[in-house]
Formats: C-alpha cells, sequence, structure tokens
C-alpha cells in the first residue's frame, strides 16, 4: 500500500507542475478511484487541465462528457 500511495503521489506532484499526461492519468484515478477515492469533479478538472495542454485523450473525454476547456 505504501508503494502504491507514494506512486500517487509522485504522480500527483508531476501533474501539479503542468505534465498533461499526469493531468490525464489523475483525472483517470479520480474517476475511476484506482488509487484515490473516487471524485468526479477532482475528475473534471484533472481533464481540463490535461485538455487546455492539447492532450488529445483529455480533449476527447471533455468532448464527450460536454466539459468546457478553453
Amino acid at each position: 500500500l505504501e508503494e502504491r500511495d507514494n506512486a500517487a503521489a509522485e504522480l500527483e506532484q508531476i501533474a501539479h507542475h503542468g505534465d498533461p499526461h499526469a493531468q490525464y492519468i489523475m483525472g483517470l484515478l479520480f474517476r475511476d478511484g484506482g488509487l484515490l477515492v473516487p471524485d468526479a469533479e477532482q475528475a473534471k478538472r484533472w481533464y481540463i487541465a490535461a485538455a487546455r495542454q492539447g492532450q488529445d485523450e483529455a480533449l476527447e473525454k471533455c468532448r464527450a462528457e460536454g466539459l468546457s476547456w478553453e
């Protein structure tokens, strides 16, 4: 468990520093609860952050969910 917690914390730090792929993955983790407690609003926030940087999968996710990233 500690290793998973460390992985999630490291990924979150990378995402907070602006890495769009890490931001998209954070969205997935919040959506699915993979390493984190599921939180739909946090998932959307990360998808939008990644989409604003042109991350393809995040753009698709935002379009599918009707989220505005512009």
